[in-house]
């Protein structure tokens, strides 16, 4: 594998070189976005964030490859939303990038401009891949990983072992984001099983060799697990074995989510594809091996319990590629539906980065139901906070809901690291396997409680009363935008530590 003669074979190719500056251009945009719009952190975000600050070799529910980006972007920018979503920016500049070459290799120039611009326009991508999650890396390890893949010639005796380690390096490191990566090795195996001149490799060492190298570059996360009571292991099962969701809803729920993330005409295409892949006569490539059997097993899933709207996010990126070579064989009929499809997706990604839009142009809907929600409101009621923490700036913090915890402390001047305690009924977290600094007996501490519906009476979960002699309301911390309130949190003042209970209930 010569990489020099191949990089230089790229930059002399000038559809790519416009493909790249462009993209550059739009993740420029994506930054002053990320730095002045009104999308705040989200609380998943701001957890991770989080686990950047304890570096560790996995981490509760997720490997460590999202903890570390954080870190190594928070270090060499600073810790605010831009240098935390710099990874996110940067990825979705290498997935455009990827999709407009593997859907040229597979069909022709046309072919590679349709998938760059359904990545870029798509809400999933363009709006959802601003946000720091693991899926940022399993995403980007694997779109290099299947675009080093699709040049691999199966049916050959010889395959290339540099280019399969690479692959398989590349799979690892996804699996250090996000576990589902593991299914790689099904789907690739899926891949050679179907045509009976690549099966000769289920023989021959190198998928094997791939595997254990994978596995190896995984190492970290079985290592903590092994301190740690395999309890990822656990999380995993319980979220995919759950009797909490009606099979049924929870499928329509997940099918739902599907059409607004994708865009409605954009996901039923893509369904049509992946049930027709051939249709106009075009060839069933590597992309669909790596979307539509995968979106079967997020279907199968979504019949034990809940599935989020990004989960299949793997599979979507490759089904978007392979729909975009499949358009490129089809008629007229089924290119105006497309672009119908696509000029409602790119509507939905506009109203996606700030849903105010609706508000401005009339239509009224109760802010609890605003699907921007989780990302607004986080920075005044941190500012809010910051001015208690500067009077009293030697008061831990403390709370019981993880998903406050990090998005409110994220947007204080001096951004301490919160005391989290589980109230016993919450299931199992990150923070509760932090141990807490020293806390002296009869120091006091702030207490803070986020409503999501905050019309609710407020109270001190018992948990937190016992562990002081008293709990006193000082502030409500409220977050508005306009006239709308976007959350609100009760904050107490506790004196007199005692000592607090902390519970870790077998919940995973």
């Amino acid at each position: 594998m010569n990489l020099s003669n191949s990089f230089q074979k790229l930059t002399d190719d000038k559809p790519f070189l416009f493909i790249v500056l462009f993209s550059i251009f739009l993740a420029v945009l994506r930054t002053f976005y990320v730095a002045y719009g009104p999308i705040d952190i989200a609380p998943d975000e701001a957890h991770y964030w989080e686990w950047s600050r304890y570096l560790d070799w996995s981490y509760y529910s997720k490997g460590p490859m999202v903890a570390w980006m954080i870190w190594l972007s928070t270090e060499l920018f600073g810790a605010h939303i831009v240098a935390v979503r710099f990874f996110p920016i940067v990825t979705q500049v290498v997935l455009a990038v990827i999709a407009f070459l593997v859907a040229r290799k597979y069909s022709n120039k046309v072919g590679g401009y349709i998938a760059f611009l359904t990545i870029q326009l798509t809400p999933e991508f363009a709006a959802g891949g601003l946000i720091m999650s693991p899926d940022i890396p399993a995403l980007l390890f694997l779109s290099l990983a299947v675009y080093f893949l699709s040049s691999v010639d199966f049916t050959a005796d010889k395959l290339p072992v540099k280019k399969l380690m690479l692959i398989a390096v590349f799979v690892g490191l996804a699996g250090l984001g996000k576990y589902t990566a593991g299914l790689f090795y099904p789907l690739l195996g899926l891949y050679l099983i179907v045509d009976k001149t690549r099966r000769k490799q289920y023989v021959k060492p190198y998928i094997y060799m791939m595997g254990i190298c994978s596995l190896i570059v995984m190492l970290p996360v079985f290592y903590w697990n092994y301190l740690n009571d395999f309890v990822t292991f656990k999380h995993v099962m319980g979220q995919t074995s759950s009797n909490r969701f009606d099979a049924l809803d929870s499928l329509s729920n997940f099918l739902g989510g599907q059409l607004g993330v994708v865009g409605p005409i954009t996901f039923l295409m893509l369904l049509y594809y992946f049930v027709r892949p051939t249709a106009g006569q075009n060839k069933l490539n590597l992309v669909w091996f790596f979307s539509a059997p995968l979106f079967v097993f997020f279907i199968y899933q979504s019949l034990q319990g809940k599935v989020q709207p990004n989960w299949p996010v793997v599979s979507i990126y490759f089904g978007l590629i392979g729909l975009s070579v499949w358009l490129v064989h089809v008629g007229t009929k089924a290119k105006k539906i497309f672009i119908v499809g696509m000029m409602l997706s790119t509507l939905i990604t506009v109203i996606s980065h700030d849903s105010f839009i609706l508000r401005a142009m009339g239509v009224d809907f109760p802010q609890k139901k605003d699907p921007l929600k989780p990302v607004l409101g986080w920075r005044q009621i941190g500012a809010e906070l910051d001015q208690h923490i500067k009077a009293q700036p030697d008061v831990p913090i403390l709370f019981t809901r993880y998903q406050s915890a990090g998005p409110i402390v994220f947007y204080t001047d001096s951004q301490p690291k919160p005391l989290y305690v589980n109230p016993g009924y919450r299931r199992q977290n990150q923070y509760d396997y932090w141990a807490w600094p020293e806390v002296k007996l009869g120091q006091s501490m702030f207490y803070i409680r986020e409503w999501m519906h905050p019309t609710q009476d407020s109270f001190v979960p018992d948990v937190v009363k016992a562990g002081f002699e008293s709990c006193l309301k000082i502030d409500e911390l409220d977050a508005y935008r306009g006239d709308v309130l976007l959350r609100s949190a009760h904050l107490y003042l506790c004196a007199g530590y005692k000592g607090v209970e902390r519970l870790r209930p077998e919940v995973f």
